[in-house]
């Protein structure tokens, strides 16, 4: 992040992002797994003078925002300047169909909850998008309520560039090595608080330590990523 503060580059929420103009970063953080992590996270940013969006699932099977931990945590996070989103889980909820309208009547109560649970919803984006398959029932034109920006639309992700460290895999290189090959496009980077830890580790390691520190983790990874059961060989 100081090499894109270094660069020019100015940080950015969604509602004011316009894909023509030159050197902006929206930074989202997508927390799939610990909150402790997306405050130490948040902490960081904003020691940076950063502004960036905490996208959380309020279908989390690790983390419950409910909490009075995670609401202290979204409380801080919103203290520190940063704003808050919805990530959003479509196959959870959907029971095999996300073109019946008992789908879109359970995803617009899913929306209501994280209203509740959150607060003002800044943006909301697609968890493991892959899995999911075409995003055009999801929409802000298709679902027939108001939702805030959609962060998974073209405007920012093929507008404008789209860097992610999902699963701690930069397709096109690590971002910290593609500042200069930019040209100072605007970009929308999309980061998980989990592969940063404090101190340097494998994703491998983060996961062991977040398992540890979380058995219901250890069930959920086993389910989620393809990799974690040969970490546990």
């Amino acid at each position: 992040m100081v090499s894109f503060l270094e660069a020019g580059y100015r940080f950015i929420g969604f509602a004011e992002a316009d894909p023509s103009a030159e050197r902006r970063v929206i930074l989202r953080h997508d927390v799939d797994l610990s909150i402790d992590d997306a405050l130490r996270i948040a902490r960081i940013d904003s020691g940076l003078g950063i502004a960036s969006c905490f996208h959380f699932l309020i279908t989390a099977e690790i983390y419950n925002l409910s909490s009075r931990a995670g609401q202290a945590a979204i409380a801080e996070i919103r203290s520190l300047g940063h704003t808050v989103g919805l990530h959003l889980d479509p196959v959870a909820i959907a029971d095999g169909d996300m073109d019946s309208p008992d789908f879109y009547m359970r995803l617009g109560k899913l929306f209501e909850l994280a209203s509740l649970i959150i607060g003002k919803l800044d943006s909301y984006s697609i968890h493991r998008p892959a899995s999911v398959g075409k995003l055009d029932n999801l929409l802000p034109e298709r679902l027939g309520f108001p939702v805030p920006c959609f962060a998974d639309a073209d405007r920012y992700r093929r507008d404008m560039q789209f860097m992610s460290d999902s699963r701690r895999q930069w397709r096109q290189g690590c971002v910290c090595n593609r500042i200069d090959a930019l040209a100072g496009r605007s970009l929308q980077l999309v980061l998980h608080p989990i592969w940063w830890p404090q101190e340097a580790c494998t994703r491998e390691a983060s996961l062991e330590k977040l398992v540890r520190s979380n058995q219901t983790a250890d069930q959920y990874l086993a389910s989620n990523l393809s990799f974690y059961n040969r970490i546990l060989k």
